[in-house]
């Protein structure tokens, strides 16, 4: 037997079920798809290599990370993220666990490299900077190993010397080989010569008023005293060291 046909509504159409209603996505679920698609958007300075150097300084001296990210005007999220995209940049937060700054970096080819930084004249503060350390480091470097501190005693006494021969040399006058470029009919030639470079009067002075101070020096004795025949001698013996007072009119 055939089913009766369903009864229609008011508008006379046949009903018919409704589809079911798309279940609603949680909004974590949207967040977490939204953050694999999307890049993370930053708002930081931009990168500068100089921030390597700055963030091991404030390290070496015992800062924290939300210091350095203070003093590179930026946020811990920037700090994280530049270590793991500069190497060098997260190796300037080691620290050493003995003193809580960054590790000593000691190698026995530095006293090598120290004295050859003496020789050309560098400073302690010269040869910090180029071993990526702070002067204390430096300072302890010389007392925990001798050999460090020596190198950087002769470096600076060759230098010194070299100095003290070159003022020698510009005071006293010398002489040395050279050449010139001449034209002779027309063709360039260079000619072998010897060129003289007379005394210098200012390195001579500077020489001898730190060579020979006592005969060389602006300085004058002055003598403080009255001699025994002068009036004023006689004087000062009878008032016998008093002092003067003012009378009463």
């Amino acid at each position: 037997m055939a089913r009766a046909p369903k009864p229609a509504g008011k508008s006379g159409k046949a009903r018919t079920k409704a589809a079911p209603k798309a279940k609603p996505q949680p909004a974590t679920r949207r967040a977490r798809k939204i953050g694999k698609t999307a890049p993370p958007v930053r708002h930081g300075p931009p990168w500068d290599e100089r921030f390597v150097v700055t963030a091991g300084t404030i390290v070496a001296l015992g800062g924290s990370d939300e210091q350095v990210a203070e003093a590179l005007g930026c946020d811990l999220d920037d700090i994280a993220f530049w270590r793991e995209e500069h190497p060098a940049f997260d190796r300037a937060f080691e620290r050493d666990p003995r003193t809580g700054g960054r590790p000593t970096l000691w190698d026995d080819r530095n006293v090598e490299i120290a004295k050859g930084l003496a020789k050309l004249g560098a400073t302690d503060l010269d040869v910090a900077q180029a071993f990526g350390v702070s002067v204390r480091t430096i300072h302890r470097w010389k007392l925990e190993y001798p050999e460090f501190a020596e190198a950087l005693r002769l470096g600076k006494e060759e230098a010194d010397s070299l100095v003290e021969q070159s003022l020698f040399k510009r005071a006293t006058g010398y002489t040395f080989d050279s050449e010139k470029i001449v034209t002779a009919g027309g063709v360039v030639q260079r000619v072998e010569t010897m060129q003289h470079v007379p005394p210098d009067t200012t390195a001579a002075i500077f020489w001898l008023k730190n060579r020979k101070a006592a005969d060389w020096r602006d300085t004058k004795n002055l003598k403080h005293g009255v001699d025994e025949d002068d009036p004023l001698a006689d004087f000062l013996k009878e008032i016998g060291g008093r002092t003067f007072k003012p009378v009463d009119k």
